[in-house]
């Protein structure tokens, strides 16, 4: 595994474009195209902090089931693979946090990692054969890869605050955040190997949390949690950034598995109320959104898969 060496002698600065601002429809008269596949994401089940679990429904909104059943887990970062038929998530059910799968009828619960540091936001590469995933261990970062099973690989890089390591499309590119510079986190994307990085954002207030489309276009949020001004973007690796939301407190867009849509997570129903975040579903050929969750806790972190 070659390794990339010091991140200033490979950055590349690309100077971001000043968005444009989409307002989104709240009409909810359009007709609906089919909604294929299964949304994973995280639910806090009840309103006690560290009760969070992982949840899957299909992207229409029916056959809701709760995976996990452990209120002395903190459950995390969900995402589907294996053609739609696993989840991998983090998990502190054995103590820190680890990388779990299960399949997504609830069975087969497995512990994929153990003895390498804690670790969050994992992806499956679109082949099925390798996983990507934030490690942190002694207090920093990695975006390390892993095979299938959980056996460790590797790191591709530990940058400062490096974090949400995502595949590109065809599997040859990672998308991740970093604050390399100290100035906050923006977007960077690598070779599949940690080499060639590039700078693809210059945009304030980001956190991290970010999906790369079929389409090749990317997704993320900026804001501020405390002012509860977070909105979704669309960008790509030539720096062009689109606004899709204006107002509501958005955040953790994931792309359909055909890139026509995003599921993302909103307070827009319940701004102002901690517990008010739903998952919701965003057209992108119109704005058009639909809500999928209705609970009086909140849902988060979707992940669309098939």
């Amino acid at each position: 595994m070659t390794k990339t060496t010091i991140i200033d002698e490979t950055i590349e600065i690309v100077n971001t474009p000043t968005p444009k601002i989409i307002i989104t429809p709240t009409s909810s008269s359009k007709e609906e195209k089919a909604l294929n596949g299964k949304i994973v994401f995280t639910c806090q089940v009840d309103k006690t902090i560290g009760h969070d679990q992982i949840c899957i429904i299909n992207a229409d909104g029916s056959g809701k089931k709760q995976l996990t059943n452990n209120l002395n887990s903190e459950n995390y970062y969900p995402s589907l693979y294996g053609k739609g038929s696993k989840v991998i998530f983090s998990s502190s059910m054995n103590g820190g946090y680890e990388l779990f799968s299960v399949d997504t009828d609830g069975k087969n619960l497995k512990q994929l990692t153990s003895n390498h540091g804690e670790f969050y936001s994992s992806d499956v590469s679109p082949d099925g054969k390798y996983i990507l995933a934030t490690r942190h261990q002694n207090g920093k970062n990695y975006i390390s890869l892993l095979r299938i099973d959980g056996s460790f690989i590797g790191d591709l890089n530990s940058y400062y605050d490096c974090k949400e390591p995502v595949w590109s499309p065809d599997g040859s590119e990672i998308l991740f955040a970093a604050n390399t510079e100290s100035k906050g986190i923006q977007f960077y994307t690598m070779d599949k190997d940690g080499n060639n990085v590039r700078k693809i954002s210059n945009l304030s207030y980001l956190t991290g949390r970010s999906d790369w489309g079929p389409n090749g276009q990317m997704a993320s949020f900026s804001g501020e949690y405390k002012k509860q001004n977070r909105e979704l973007f669309l960008f790509d690796e030539k720096g062009a950034v689109d606004y899709l939301t204006n107002g509501g407190d958005n955040l953790a867009p994931s792309f359909s598995p055909d890139g026509s849509w995003i599921a993302f997570t909103s307070y827009r129903d319940n701004f102002g109320d901690p517990d008010g975040c739903e998952i919701y579903l965003m057209r992108l050929s119109d704005g058009y959104v639909k809500r999928v969750t209705d609970n009086d806790y909140c849902d988060y972190q979707p992940r669309w898969g098939d």
